[in-house]
């Protein structure tokens, strides 16, 4: 996706408080929804790619942080700016995927609060005892930590055959 690079020939190099303020949060919220875009399009590619070529392709997009710490340290003598910007990208996907609605992320924990709550007042019962969480966390933990594991070894091939 490369929707927001463009030029902008109005850059200035120092805003105002207000001036920042204003512009810091379009760009969070436009790199909010690049993500979002992008994590969509991801999926869609890997389970229902129209073909293999695109699934391949969308599996090689994927990195981790190993991968992550070896692009920083060889992008380390680029101004800081890069290195700020970097960081503002990795600070917005990473909070955007720990609301994603999946069990041992903050995403579920709110869904599962907000379902619990409304079952609570409506019928009186919780509809999800603390056991069953419980085990649906740990399964899902499992599940991201093989995704981990994954993800490293994709990171580590790509900097090997680099």
């Amino acid at each position: 996706i490369r929707e927001n690079i463009t030029l902008n020939k109005e850059f200035e190099y120092k805003y105002w408080l207000l001036k920042s303020i204003k512009y810091g949060t379009l760009e969070t919220y436009n790199q909010s929804l690049l993500t979002f875009q992008w994590l969509w399009n991801l999926l869609r590619k890997i389970f229902n790619p129209e073909t293999k070529q695109e699934r391949t392709e969308a599996l090689e997009q994927v990195s981790g942080p190993i991968w992550l710490v070896w692009f920083i340290a060889n992008s380390i003598t680029a101004w800081f700016v890069f290195i700020l910007i970097i960081w503002a990208v990795i600070s917005i996907n990473l909070w955007v995927f720990n609301l994603l609605p999946i069990p041992a992320l903050d995403g579920w924990r709110f869904i599962f609060i907000t379902i619990n709550g409304l079952m609570q007042k409506l019928f009186w019962k919780k509809i999800i005892t603390q056991k069953l969480e419980s085990l649906i966390h740990v399964w899902f933990f499992l599940l991201l930590i093989a995704l981990s594991f994954i993800i490293a070894y994709n990171d580590v091939s790509k900097i090997i055959n680099n």
